[in-house]
């Protein structure tokens, strides 16, 4: 095994030798787009030497993904990837070998250069090595997870573009971490922790992706094998399909009541908050989005593994169905957030910890629905988009204790676990009634757009047929 990962990085190094202009196109765009910066803000050299180490980030990850995206491209088209997932012991071992071979080829020239990009900036001394010596990680790092995303949308068109919404929040604890080292420095603290930070960052990153990528991988070889098995119970389609149309107008007519109910009682009569007046009412839309879009990552994320590894058809329908959901229940949170923050705080948005790890969650909701929708295998796309599901649960835990573990200027939780509610009973009731409305109109429009999906993929099944000359009789 190893002296094949070892052939693997060799081959992939002589073939690049190749083509030294692939090798010379992300380097050349991150000159280009770190000399743009100071043509924009001016040259202050104070101020360039605050951004430098933002900027060269931002700016080798760009470049990074400009490379990722064709990383299985070549050898999938003309099938040496599918010989040497026959031929590897692990498709692990193949992930391993491109992705370290992907940080040879494009994320070492990148560190090499940045000393050269951050001084240009007006970045010097310590603030320097410490650029260069989390951008070693950083770089690491971004070809972990650009090989899980590379392996996810082989094959398919577009898949630059997919290759960058599943990348992207992925890195920005990368992100954060590496420009929060240069900050520490210029404000006369050690850059240490978060050096320790990225660094476990980066193993957990290779534990995690590189199984990830594997498992990817092998999709591709697999996509033509068993069909998925009928489980028994309300799994099997004809009686979800049954179930859930006797279901759905009890949810429809519970979500109108409920959110009709709430929203008169809380915009309309609850108390006016002593502190914030009248504008802490759009508590009675956002609170609710927010619970919404992070308990319902975490249900999208189960049923699509469910539909993964036991190869049960409409759990991989109902993940499916969930996400759009979860993704308008994320973009419902930040737009009333922004309305709330204006008043409040003096803004529409700062990077906050909670807001951008709430933006994550939306990048990865989409991620997951241009993922399992640029798949023409509805196997494969349940499966790509689990995979990708399961690498996106890791925000959720950080979105909820975000204002625990961080300095920021949103409030704490409204009902913190444990400890008694921070609101009166006037006002919190009618929260909780928006909470269960929220919850009851969720689950209405996931199960109503999984029933559209299941007619989809069982067009032409008997039960279908029977079940459509049922309801037109």
């Amino acid at each position: 095994m190893r002296s094949l990962f070892w052939s693997l990085v060799q081959r992939d190094l002589r073939l690049a030798g190749r083509r030294r202009v692939d090798l010379l196109l992300p380097l050349g765009f991150a000159v280009a787009a770190v000399s743009l910066f100071p043509l924009a803000v001016g040259p202050e050299t104070a101020l360039l030497r605050q951004i430098a180490a933002g900027v060269v980030w931002a700016c080798a990850l760009l470049s990074a993904l400009m490379s990722v995206s064709a990383l299985f491209a070549s050898d999938a088209s003309d099938g040496t990837l599918d010989q040497l997932l026959l031929a590897a012991p692990s498709p692990t071992v193949i992930a391993a070998a491109r992705a370290l071979g992907h940080w040879l080829l494009h994320g070492v020239p990148l560190v090499l250069l940045s000393p050269l990009l951050a001084a240009a900036l007006g970045l010097q001394g310590v603030a320097l090595a410490v650029l260069v010596a989390g951008l070693a990680l950083g770089t690491l790092i971004f070809s972990l997870w650009g090989t899980v995303a590379a392996a996810l949308t082989v094959g398919l068109r577009q898949a630059g573009l997919l290759v960058m919404l599943i990348v992207l929040p992925l890195a920005v604890p990368a992100l954060v971490l590496g420009t929060g080292t240069v900050s520490a420095v210029l404000g006369g603290l050690s850059p240490m922790p978060h050096l320790a930070l990225l660094a476990a960052w980066m193993l957990l990153s290779a534990v995690v992706a590189l199984p990830l990528a594997g498992a990817a991988l092998r999709l591709g070889l697999d996509a033509g094998g068993d069909a998925p098995v009928r489980w028994t119970g309300l799994a099997a389609p004809p009686r979800f399909f049954a179930f859930t149309g006797r279901l759905l107008p009890a949810l429809w007519a519970l979500a109108a009541v409920l959110g009709a109910v709430g929203l008169v009682w809380g915009l309309g009569l609850a108390p006016t908050d002593a502190q914030q007046g009248e504008v802490y009412r759009i508590v009675y839309l956002h609170v609710p989005s927010a619970w919404v879009a992070m308990l319902l990552y975490l249900v999208m994320a189960f049923w699509a593994t469910v539909g993964w590894v036991a190869q049960v058809r409409t759990a991989g329908v109902l993940a499916r169905a969930l996400a759009p959901t979860g993704a308008w229940a994320a973009a419902v949170c930040l737009v009333t957030g922004a309305i709330w923050g204006q008043p409040t705080w003096g803004t529409w948005w700062v990077w906050d910890a909670r807001l951008t790890s709430m933006l994550i969650l939306l990048l990865l909701y989409l991620g997951v629905i241009a993922l399992t929708a640029a798949i023409d295998d509805v196997q494969r796309g349940d499966a790509a988009g689990a995979l990708l599901a399961v690498v996106g649960v890791v925000n959720v835990p950080i979105l909820y204790f975000s204002v625990q573990w961080w300095s920021t200027l949103h409030q704490g939780a409204t009902l913190p676990v444990g400890d008694s509610p921070r609101m009166a009973a006037a006002m919190l009731t009618p929260l909780l009634i928006m909470v269960l409305a929220y919850w009851a109109y969720a689950a209405a429009a996931s199960l109503t757009r999984a029933r559209a999906l299941l007619m989809q993929r069982e067009a032409g099944a008997a039960w279908l047929k029977a079940h459509l000359k049922e309801g037109a009789a």
